[in-house]
């Protein structure tokens, strides 16, 4: 755990990090990066398996990092990162991974499953990366049915999701995102979710192609975009609907 200070060029790599928050205290994470008060930037995880129990915590994560930052004088911008979550095992906390305030961040090459409220859950954020993650749930972990997983990106801008699978699941969506603009999500594979692929809520000027979204049922509404403008969505494999509103 880190809070404030002015840390730089912090890696953390090749550990095995388990089951280090206790339910009776307030929720944290198995690694909390928080820049609050303070700045923290140039971070690597990578290599680590990540785990908590099987009595998750309301409200804990696997790896958090809050980017909100004290301000420096030759810009407005607060939000701190530069941070690489890479090649990482993660799982069995409430939310996988939780970015807030980030700007500059890439999770690429992760397996993650066992995210009872999120896999990923990035707020207030810019210029983050998806590449390459897989999100299973995987049946011979089926230790408890309350697993909604799901990415959620909130008021967050200049993302870009591409070559995630993702496996079951019953959150609102696979992928959903509320507010922000400039998203590119391409080349994922969605399967077998009790809900919707995708949902895009009041997102702007954002370009949606190449994906694979297979519910099973073409009848079963697979992508909904509500609000918003110049988005544009298109040679994509659905077997499914869209909702465009």
């Amino acid at each position: 755990m880190a809070r404030g200070g002015a840390g730089r060029n912090l890696q953390i790599s090749g550990c095995d990090i388990e089951a280090n928050m206790h339910t009776d205290a307030p929720p944290t994470a198995n690694i909390l990066l928080d820049s609050t008060g303070g700045s923290i930037g140039e971070v690597e995880i990578t290599g680590c398996t990540i785990q908590h129990s099987t009595r998750i915590q309301a409200g804990s994560a696997n790896i958090r990092f809050i980017g909100h930052s004290t301000r420096v004088p030759f810009t407005p911008e607060h939000r701190h990162g530069q941070l690489v979550i890479s090649g990482n095992m993660i799982n069995d906390a409430d939310i996988n991974i939780h970015l807030d305030g980030v700007r500059s961040a890439i999770i690429s090459g992760n397996t993650l499953h066992l995210g009872p409220r999120h896999d990923i859950l990035i707020e207030k954020s810019a210029h983050v990366v998806l590449s390459g993650n897989t999100f299973d749930r995987h049946p011979r972990y089926n230790y408890t049915d309350e697993i909604k997983q799901g990415i959620v990106f909130r008021d967050s801008t200049d993302c870009m999701l591409t070559g995630l699978h993702i496996n079951g699941g019953t959150s609102e969506a696979a992928i959903s995102i509320h507010g922000g603009r400039r998203f590119h999500i391409s080349n994922c594979t969605v399967v077998d979710v009790s809900k919707l692929a995708l949902v895009l809520d009041n997102v702007s000027a954002s370009f949606v192609h190449g994906n694979l979204i297979d519910l099973g049922d073409a009848a079963r509404l697979a992508i909904r975009v509500t609000g918003g403008k110049d988005n544009v969505i298109r040679d994509n494999h659905v077997i499914g609907r869209i909702e465009q509103l």
